[in-house]
């Protein structure tokens, strides 16, 4: 395979648009982008709910290995980021870019191996405040050059930035080159480029799109962002 499709997905807890509680809608999202790569924020596994759904559940049903990004734990469930691939796994790594007092925040940070080499993936959700992001951009920098190059990096996830002419955030996007910012969220009318996948070098991007199926409008308040990558 010459080709791979990578997606981030802002789940919102799985709770949809109309505020209900349903995981299978969020998979079914995943199920109609059949990617290679998926990168999830705001995930949660409850233990105890009605319709629930256990990492072991989303892996198997995707046919795909799940690693877990936890940040906190919320309503006796595990919170955070998650990787999907069915690609193998080289090397993981997690990192914590929290910023007292705010929710904890993290960057997971992972090795994949494909025919072409190695591919790093890094998947995160930064803070809501700019202040915050302005620090984690820079704890992201620091991530990114501290380990050597990779045939491709990807970063992807939510990463807050409802004006990304700020500079911190500048100077990740010139690292990665010049890539397309899709409006994203809210689903109902999208207007903000909140969730982004970047790629490095950029010219292995093919396309990027919005997915915006009728069940992904309402299934969160994100929308999921997907991109066709060459790795030949």
């Amino acid at each position: 395979m010459s080709y791979l499709t990578a997606v981030t997905y802002n789940v919102h807890q799985w709770v949809g648009t109309d505020k209900q509680y349903d995981p299978g809608r969020g998979l079914s999202v995943l199920q109609e982008i059949g990617a290679n790569i998926i990168g999830l924020q705001e995930v949660n596994f409850p233990k105890h709910s009605t319709h629930r759904i256990s990492a072991g559940q989303l892996a198997e049903e995707l046919g795909m290995r799940l690693i877990i990004g936890k940040t906190l734990m919320r309503q006796h469930a595990a919170y955070g980021n998650v990787l999907l691939t069915d690609r193998p796994v080289d090397a993981i790594r997690r990192h914590d870019i929290s910023i007292e007092p705010w929710e904890p925040r993290g960057v997971l940070d992972v090795d994949l191996i494909t025919d072409s080499g190695l591919i790093r993936v890094l998947n995160t959700h930064l803070g809501l405040r700019a202040s915050e992001r302005r620090k984690q951009h820079a704890f992201l920098g620091d991530i990114l050059q501290s380990i050597g190059n990779r045939d491709m990096t990807i970063l992807m996830g939510d990463f807050n930035e409802w004006l990304p002419i700020r500079r911190p955030f500048r100077k990740i996007m010139a690292s990665f080159g010049h890539l397309a910012a899709p409006l994203t969220f809210p689903t109902f009318f999208p207007f903000l480029a909140l969730d982004r996948i970047l790629i490095k070098p950029h010219q292995r991007v093919m396309a990027t799109h919005v997915h915006k199926s009728r069940l992904a409008r309402v299934a969160s308040d994100h929308y999921p962002v997907v991109a066709a990558l060459d790795i030949h």
